[in-house]
């Protein structure tokens, strides 16, 4: 068990990184330590009966890969927003702690990353986000996403791979053409209609289909960090920071009492 750092302090590496690939490399392995470590705990806890203590690791388990979706999304959003929303439609990936291949998963992802042309490669079971393939990286313009099978030639013929294929391309050809039919990448409870849908000439769902939305993306990395700044020596604090935005800090006041509350009493409280 490597020593802990909080989810706070993590949280201010992502929210200080500069295009460092060095610090991103580092955060991203700091973080699949600290997810690991808190699935091994999770499941200590589990097997003796100890609740309180496989909460409060669930809930750090949950922190951590928040934060990782956060890295996730810096380095690939800004490149191929689409794509990331796409890598999240499958289902979302279990416990790394046990689960064969992940050894092979970091090798192949040191490797990538000594590549000069390669920006920035993540493990995608440390995010929520990446459920698609075990690693995406970018390169200039380019985010991909790949699959490790450390099973041999024979792990490559197997149906789960030809499924994992399949879905790949259509995921692929979706992002290119913005149409698709593929079951797969329908939500579950849509799933029945399209598959309907192919035998009914009377069913009037159409293809899933994105749009472009204008509009731009912000981020108040710089307004998040002055509000905790004067909320630290103030108790609380609020900022607009954009329409129908406030970012409101408080010092002394737990995470789960703040989720607790209303909006109405998060203003009053706020001042």
């Amino acid at each position: 068990m490597q020593s802990r750092s909080s989810p706070a302090e993590l949280y201010r590496r992502l929210s200080a990184l500069r295009n460092s690939k060095a610090e991103a490399q580092r955060l991203e392995e700091d973080l699949f330590l600290h997810i690991v470590d808190a699935e091994e705990a999770i499941l200590g806890a589990k097997k003796i009966g100890d609740r309180a203590r496989e909460t409060r690791e669930r809930h750090r388990r949950a922190l951590l890969k928040r934060i990782a979706d956060g890295l996730a999304w810096k380095y690939f959003a800004s490149r191929d927003r689409l794509a990331v929303k796409i890598f999240a439609i499958h289902p979302a990936p279990g416990f790394m702690y046990g689960k064969k291949g992940v050894q092979a998963e970091r090798e192949a992802l040191e490797d990538l990353k000594r590549l000069e042309v390669v920006e920035f490669v993540i493990q995608n079971d440390i995010t929520n986000i990446l459920r698609s393939g075990d690693l995406t990286f970018c390169a200039g313009s380019i985010v991909e996403q790949i699959e490790i099978k450390s099973g041999g030639a024979k792990s490559f013929t197997t149906d789960r791979a030809k499924r994992q294929t399949e879905r790949r391309e259509a995921t692929l050809d979706y992002i290119v053409t913005g149409v698709t039919e593929h079951s797969s990448l329908f939500p579950n409870a849509v799933k029945e209609d399209v598959l309907r849908r192919a035998t009914s000439p009377q069913s009037t769902l159409g293809p899933r289909s994105h749009v472009s939305v204008p509009g731009e993306r912000s981020y108040y990395w710089q307004g998040v960090g002055d509000v905790l700044r004067e909320a630290k020596a103030r108790s609380r604090s609020w900022k607009v920071v954009d329409h129908g935005v406030i970012l409101i800090g408080w010092s002394g006041m737990d995470a789960r009492e703040a989720l607790g509350l209303s909006m109405i009493e998060i203003i009053d409280r706020s001042g």
